[in-house]
């Protein structure tokens, strides 16, 4: 009754986190891509974290595409906040797609002008970029537009300048092609800049722009289908199935951890269920990661829970810092 409540009070919430948490995300990426311009690189460890944070993004992206375009609430609603949701997660695919889609020559560019200056210059830009993004996906989150700013713009022109500098002091023959590359480069963090604007203002849920944005009509091409097909499901009961194993996985490790929880009558037994289905999942590779972090989380919590234990005498003292 709570959560059904909450929902109505608050329909877009779980929204709003949800792609708050994606443009978070395009922010890291664009952090990982940044690691490029350093002087010692290691260029195949940047790329396999670069493909992760890929497959996160996309993950993301496909939960939200079910969120917002299999809900007529979202689709068919003319309210400035569902439009606006729509036009930010719209522009931001817009703006992940054009981040994952260039790739330059990172290591012939080291080659020619690592003395120069101009790749920490180019750095910088991307860490600003990445800052930004992280505010805009706070800002989502929250429903309130991101505090303004002129770094990026100001940051923008800097790099433009010192660009302008280091073409004239480095233009021959030998250093076209890394020159050209190095415009390209230029030209792509003006456009993302560009888009960064963009995202800035519709978080306002400013009325007036949000009604002149053209959205399409037809958002069948954004999601995958699910046909259901009787012999989808007679596949499915089969050991050949991935989907078939999980489900037999997360139900004897269910049954197992009720029984020991049973068993040692833990008083709060409903957090090992929890536990598990939180953390087994279909891939190995996620669910040893998943069960890393919760380990480290437990530790790293016990450890502060006794030390403010043992810093903080009072009663009102060990209160004040719970609440904190």
């Amino acid at each position: 009754m709570l959560s059904l409540a909450l929902f109505g009070v608050r329909p877009y919430k779980i929204i709003q986190q949800a792609l708050g948490d994606n443009i978070i995300a395009i922010g890291d990426y664009f952090g990982t891509r940044a690691l490029f311009y350093d002087k010692n690189a290691d260029y195949d460890k940047i790329y396999k974290m670069l493909m992760e944070e890929q497959q996160q993004i996309q993950d993301k992206q496909t939960l939200l595409r079910e969120m917002l375009f299999k809900s007529r609430n979202i689709v068919k609603e003319s309210t400035v906040t569902g439009r606006t949701l729509l036009i930010i997660f719209t522009e931001s695919i817009d703006l992940f797609e054009k981040a994952s889609a260039t790739f330059y020559n990172y290591e012939a560019m080291h080659k020619r002008f690592d003395d120069s200056g101009i790749l920490s210059d180019f750095q910088r830009m991307i860490y600003v970029i990445v800052d930004e993004l992280h505010q805009i996906g706070l800002a989502v989150q929250s429903g309130r537009p991101p505090r303004a700013t002129r770094k990026l713009n100001n940051e923008l022109k800097l790099l433009q300048t010192r660009y302008e500098e280091f073409a004239n002091k480095y233009r021959n023959p030998e250093t076209f092609d890394s020159l050209v590359n190095m415009r390209k480069l230029l030209q792509s963090v003006e456009e993302i800049t560009l888009r960064i604007y963009t995202l800035h203002h519709y978080t306002r849920y400013d009325r007036k722009k949000i009604k002149e944005y053209k959205l399409s009509g037809n958002y069948e091409h954004f999601v995958t289908k699910t046909d259901l097909d009787i012999e989808i499901l007679k596949e499915n009961f089969s050991l050949k199935s991935n989907s078939f194993r999980h489900a037999i996985r997360v139900t004897l490790a269910c049954i197992l951890g009720y029984g020991v929880a049973n068993l040692l009558e833990l008083q709060y037994s409903y957090w090992v269920l929890l536990t598990i289905i939180v953390i087994l999942k279909p891939t190995y590779s996620v669910t040893r990661q998943r069960n890393y972090q919760r380990l480290i989380g437990t530790f790293v919590g016990a450890v502060g829970g006794l030390a403010l234990l043992y810093l903080i005498p009072t009663q009102n003292g060990k209160f004040a810092a719970m609440i904190f």
